[in-house]
């Protein structure tokens, strides 16, 4: 018997921008499917889609990691992270080449692949990155380009969800500097799932997936500031119940902080898992 596990969807989330972002595809652990096997009782084969990410995977890895695969990060016995690459789903970094233009070369290596575990992955997760190829099994996290909420953990769940769009923008048109300290505008977002389904949201930033799992409350802003952010009344990191079919999310910022005129922007991701 087939048995779909979890898929987590991502929003790209422009705060305060005039700014035109054109969406961008990435491609990450979808869900996986259990089958019977004569041998080990049974296998998973786990499926790989793209997602609009926006600009979240365009940028130049570091200098030192010349590959992007598909790559499991773990664990080792001293609870240290690392990522190692899954045999055959590599592709070269060109010079001045972004992440997310050799990922999805990558992927055209490969659409699906077969894994071996037991349980869930847990804090492990599943997706495309850049490491160093010279550094085998054993790219240690600290080293390695993995654009924010693209390494997927599936759980198991039979139901899945997706959102009316790829993106929202929050927009604050033009306010005197005196006005917008507590400064709100509200938007909101359609998503649509199979059967009723609890979701975790994380609003996150590119510095935030180890440090902080749940997420964070606020988008920084450029040049100055926060746009701290609500979802339906709550904080982000919140679990919210949703029935099958379609709800709506309203999503709300309050700026904070700002002590300079002219533009400000700001942006992040937000993670919908379903637990």
């Amino acid at each position: 018997m087939k048995m779909i596990k979890k898929t987590i969807w991502f929003v790209f989330f422009y705060v305060v921008s005039i700014t035109t972002v054109h969406a961008k595809l990435y491609p990450v652990y979808s869900h996986e499917t259990t089958y019977p096997h004569e041998v080990m009782g049974h296998y998973r084969l786990a499926y790989i889609t793209f997602v609009e990410v926006g600009s979240v995977a365009e940028f130049i890895p570091r200098k030192g990691n010349d590959i992007v695969c598909l790559a499991r990060k773990s664990h080792s016995p001293e609870g240290f992270p690392y990522a190692s690459c899954i045999y055959g789903s590599s592709a070269r970094i060109a010079p001045g080449e972004a992440l997310g233009e050799v990922a999805r070369r990558a992927y055209s290596e490969l659409s699906s692949f077969e894994i071996s575990r037991t349980g869930n992955l847990g804090d492990h997760c599943i997706g495309f990155m850049a490491v160093n190829k010279d550094f085998g099994h054993i790219n240690w996290w600290d080293t390695v380009d993995s654009p924010v909420g693209t390494c997927i953990s599936p759980t198991a769940s039979n139901e899945r969800c997706s959102l009316s769009s790829p993106d929202l923008t929050l927009n604050h048109g033009n306010i005197s500097l005196n006005n917008t300290e507590g400064h709100s505008v509200a938007s909101s977002i359609d998503i649509h799932c199979t059967g009723n389904v609890t979701v975790k949201i994380k609003l996150m930033q590119k510095d935030d997936w180890e440090f902080l799992p749940n997420g964070n409350d606020y988008i920084p802003l450029t040049p100055s500031g926060k746009a701290y952010i609500t979802i339906n009344g709550r904080l982000p990191w919140s679990n919210f119940n949703l029935p099958a079919g379609k709800s709506s999310l309203t999503i709300k910022d309050r700026l904070s902080g700002l002590n300079a005129a002219g533009i400000h922007y700001g942006s992040g991701i937000m993670i919908f898992e379903i637990l």
